[in-house]
């Protein structure tokens, strides 16, 4: 049976903890690890594979596989474990692992592994032979099925017929091979520079497609930066396209979440990606235009406290009309009001249809009468005149990333003072911290 390449990346972990297996003495001295190379264990994609072998003695284990080996180095005596940043890090004679509750990954180093050909060959003394046997008879049980076990000299073999693993032990010495033949030798790099990539909420990352054979295969998940680079396993040269979307840090779907910021399309290895691809958000939105108008509609006294609310609304043309010209999002995308003042920016609702209430209709702060059909809010109590601060429509992650707004604000206007209600005053386009990016693909 092959092994199965795994879509996470973990990047280059320098993890020093020995299955059952170690050079030194005391298996116990303290390990020296960054917890920041664990940080992007967890955040793989759900659909990362359970064991990947590779070349510098190191083996990773993601899901199941993972969980077991941490319920064993749990109940053991010499596990270590601490806590921070909301994950867990579990240091066991078998594996150096982590999890945030519902989800594990594992990695192990084999001290004095020497990879000869396509074969990993480790072994030496270790302090039980049964805690040996029993992470490798979890591996092997889970990953394999059944397999062979029969004891001759007086050594435990372990093994089965095709399979890379075969372990023996005996004398409090385990000795195993792994061979990595199967694996994919042929390696892709992409490479992604990006210009003004806006800074997600803490509970969300970026992640990167390739669309190969027109089905998306994930290309590395990372947090803003000006370049990011990932290398893979398999030959995705022949990609036609590259998407960058939003996704959940933890917990995530394996495939692509609807919320797609970037797109281009792969020529020659090479792509530039923009918002305007119809992969993306399919429009640069250079030719939005927009108005507002001030009023309370939901006032006990509108014509006294109009410098109270905004409104996205045209009464001039005898039926009142959506102020605002902007194409309909795709999903994953939802516009969202702003008066942003002195104080900080403020909500004034969200939505995705130009008629209608938006998401919070008249607002917290509204009078007693209802709102229009159309987005907008009312800030009567507590009270906030609106003239001196800045209206902004802004596009939004939905699910929303932070509570702030997001980079993309494609109108903003200064809210000027009027004499009554209903003046429309006009909002311009924004063409300000739009991300841009470039795609090599080798």
């Amino acid at each position: 049976m092959k092994l199965r390449n795994v879509t996470g990346i973990f990047g280059a972990m320098a993890l020093t903890a020995a299955m059952g297996c170690s050079e030194a003495t005391d298996t116990n001295a303290p390990v020296e690890i960054s917890n920041a190379d664990l940080d992007g264990a967890l955040a793989s994609k759900a659909d990362a594979q359970d064991i990947r072998v590779l070349g510098d003695g190191r083996i990773v284990f993601y899901g199941d596989i993972a969980q077991e080996l941490l319920t064993l180095g749990n109940v053991s005596p010499r596990t270590q474990a601490q806590r921070e940043g909301g994950l867990t890090y579990t240091q066991s004679p078998f594996a150096y692992c982590v999890n945030n509750s519902s989800e594990a990954a594992c990695i192990t180093y084999i001290p004095g592994a020497e990879v000869k050909g396509d074969t990993l060959s480790f072994g030496g003394r270790v302090n039980s032979t049964v805690d040996a046997e029993k992470a490798y008879d979890i591996i092997l049980t889970m990953y394999y099925g059944e397999y062979d076990r029969h004891v001759e000299n007086n050594m435990l073999e372990l093994s089965q017929a095709g399979s890379p693993i075969s372990c023996t032990y005996g004398n409090r010495q385990a000795n195993c091979s792994i061979t990595t033949a199967d694996q994919a030798t042929t390696q892709t790099t992409v490479t992604v520079s990006f210009d003004q990539l806006p800074k997600l909420g803490a509970d969300y990352v970026y992640e990167g497609w390739l669309i190969v054979d027109g089905a998306p295969v994930t290309a590395g998940r990372f947090d803003a930066a000006e370049e990011v680079e990932f290398k893979f396993d398999a030959d995705y040269t022949e990609a036609t396209a590259y998407i960058l979307t939003i996704e959940p840090r933890f917990n995530d779907d394996p495939a692509p979440s609807s919320t797609h910021i970037l797109g281009g399309d792969l020529v020659g290895g090479d792509a530039d990606i923009t918002i305007a691809h119809p992969g993306a958000l399919g429009n640069d939105f250079t030719r939005v235009t927009g108005s507002f108008l001030l009023a309370t509609p939901s006032s006990e006294t509108p014509e006294l406290d109009f410098l109270k609310g905004i409104w996205f609304v045209d009464p001039t043309s005898g039926s009142p009309m959506p102020s605002l010209n902007l194409p309909t999002l795709p999903a994953g995308w939802a516009y969202e009001g702003w008066v942003a003042t002195e104080n900080g920016p403020i909500s004034t609702g969200r939505f995705t249809s130009l008629e209608g209430a938006d998401s919070d209709g008249a607002g917290p702060a509204a009078g007693p009468n209802a709102g229009p059909p159309f987005p907008g809010q009312d800030f009567i109590k507590p009270a906030l005149e609106l003239p001196g601060n800045m209206a902004v429509i802004s596009i939004e992650p939905e699910p929303d990333d932070s509570p702030a707004p997001f980079a993309l604000k494609p109108l903003v206007g200064m809210i000027e003072s009027a004499d009554m209600p209903g003046v429309l005053q006009q909002l311009n386009h924004n063409g300000e911290a739009v991300p841009t990016g470039r795609v090599a693909v080798r």
